[in-house]
């Protein structure tokens, strides 16, 4: 496959949608799902990290929106609130954990993801002191080193190690947690799942033609935003936000041209008006990253 990326035509894809994340037209007054912080839950405390980490390493073939708020309803109910406290989660019987990230829907496949909870919280309390802030704190708050620490043999942190979730992981961190902490964010790629590359490729910023396995149109997309960030105040996972939600509110809604949101939309002019029918079938495959 013969991917022909145009990094300049992205610098300015990027810049604009930075700029417009938060104006009015197609993204809207807009807010990630995972920004909405629990009633119960104090913004930057160890349990909102808690909640941040476990949750996000669950997101795979998730509809973001319901598997945040069903996160939010189980850290709410003192019956559940448990799952959040590596302790508690490592000394449970497996059976109850199943049954308890069922309650309000935190899991979709039962046991799947009842394994990636525990095993994720076994390994914090067996060399964290269970606390995630005390693997953050070892690796002095680093972004790059955080991932390489996380992607050793010696610990097992499933899916949150991923390509996609691990610099997902700590952009949600810096975002929602507290803001200034982490360094060496300029390193690390964009998250690439079905919206980053929907929108990339709609904005003409990639093209095809688009066939064979996901990995390879995720590493040009990754490439792709490192090059559109040299030599500008921007990194790639500033363009998260903007291109996931360009998507999902209008690129992956559009089946023919002209795009019936061009009006709204902050970047109509670098559409590629390719329809989106032409190419989702073989995007979607990332999903299950």
């Amino acid at each position: 496959m013969s991917l022909n990326a145009d990094p300049q035509r992205a610098a300015q894809v990027g810049a604009a949608l930075y700029q417009a994340f938060h104006g009015d037209g197609v993204l809207g007054a807009v807010s990630m799902p995972e920004a909405i912080l629990p009633d119960t839950v104090e913004r930057g405390s160890v349990e909102h990290l808690h909640f941040i980490t476990l949750t996000v390493a669950v997101d795979y073939m998730r509809d973001a929106d319901a598997l945040w708020a069903a996160s939010r309803k189980t850290i709410s109910d003192p019956t559940t609130s448990y799952l959040y406290m590596p302790h508690a989660v490592a000394a449970v019987d497996f059976e109850r954990l199943v049954q308890d990230m069922r309650k309000y829907r935190l899991s979709k496949k039962a046991e799947k993801d009842a394994r990636i909870w525990r095993d994720i919280c076994i390994t914090l309390v067996r060399h964290f002191e269970g606390d995630v802030r005390v693997l953050l704190e070892r690796q002095r708050f680093h972004a790059p080193t955080i991932l390489a620490t996380i992607r050793t043999p010696r610990y097992n942190f499933p899916f949150l190690k991923g390509a996609k979730i691990g610099p997902l992981w700590l952009r949600i961190l810096d975002s929602n947690w507290r803001g200034n902490l982490f360094t060496g964010l300029v390193e690390l790629p964009i998250p690439v799942d079905i919206h980053i590359a929907a929108a990339t490729v709609m904005t003409g910023c990639v093209q095809g033609p688009f066939e064979g396995p996901f990995s390879v149109l995720r590493n040009a997309i990754e490439e792709l935003w490192f090059s559109a960030c040299e030599g500008t105040p921007y990194y790639p996972l500033q363009f998260d936000e903007g291109l996931w939600h360009l998507s999902r509110r209008g690129c992956r809604k559009t089946q023919s041209f002209p795009c019936e949101f061009r009006w709204q939309c902050p970047v109509a002019q670098f559409c590629a008006e390719t329809p989106m029918l032409q190419t989702a079938d073989w995007i979607t495959v990332g999903k299950a990253e």
